[in-house]
């Protein structure tokens, strides 16, 4: 029981101080996360398609991106049921859901290993600030 404690506490410890850096450092913690999610997708079609390995500020990827509507992307979204990968994201993507809040009966949402980083993202103390990224605009 000792053992399982010390891991527990450990464990514990480290995402305590994650929490405070998130709440020190709030814009630099986001443009960290951001930096990663954009590094990460520039060998994906999408990613190569609007150039992300050259993208070195969120500036630039709202300039370089166009805002996406559930339409615009469903193409894609379709080849990832069928099977198709690396696509919109280079990890692989088996399960889907349907998505709360769209009017589409055919929405989708994928899952994927980052989603840990993006859910960090949203809820940042200074998320509000970065609600006018494309993601958030498309609605």
């Amino acid at each position: 029981m000792g053992l399982l404690n010390s891991i527990l506490t450990w464990v514990m410890k480290k995402r305590i101080h994650q929490m405070e850096l998130f709440m020190k450092y709030p814009h630099e913690v986001q443009e960290e996360i951001f930096r990663k999610l954009v590094n990460t997708a520039r060998f994906t079609e999408f990613g190569i398609k609007y150039d992300f390995a050259s993208i070195n500020s969120y500036r630039q990827f709202n300039d370089r991106l166009p805002v996406h509507s559930y339409e615009d992307i469903y193409p894609y979204i379709e080849r990832l049921m069928r099977g198709e990968q690396n696509i919109l994201w280079p990890s692989e993507i088996k399960w889907f859901s349907k998505s709360s809040g769209t009017t589409n009966a055919r929405s989708k949402l994928r899952k994927s290993a980052l989603s840990k980083e993006r859910r960090i993202l949203d809820s940042s103390p200074c998320s509000r600030e970065w609600s006018s990224n494309p993601v958030d605009r498309a609605g």
